[in-house]
C-alpha cells in the first residue's frame, strides 16, 4: 500500500526562510488552515507553494 502526503512552502512578506508544511491532502486551503494553527493568523503570506509530492510505500512481508 501507498501512502502520499504533500510538502508546501509558504513565504511570508517579510524577507525570512520560508515555512515548511506538510499535509494528507493535496490543498492549499488545508495547507493554510494547518499553517494558521501552528504559527498563528497574525503573519502576511506572501506566497504558497506546492513543493513536493511524497509518496511512501510499506514494505512487503
Amino acid at each position: 500500500m501507498k501512502k502520499k502526503s504533500w510538502e508546501w512552502e509558504i513565504r511570508l512578506v517579510t524577507e525570512s526562510d520560508p515555512y515548511i508544511i506538510h499535509t494528507n491532502k493535496d490543498s492549499a486551503l488545508v495547507a493554510m488552515k494547518q499553517f494558521e494553527e501552528t504559527w498563528g493568523s497574525g503573519l502576511s503570506v506572501y506566497t504558497l507553494r506546492k513543493t513536493a509530492e511524497i509518496i511512501r510505500y510499506d514494505e512487503a512481508k
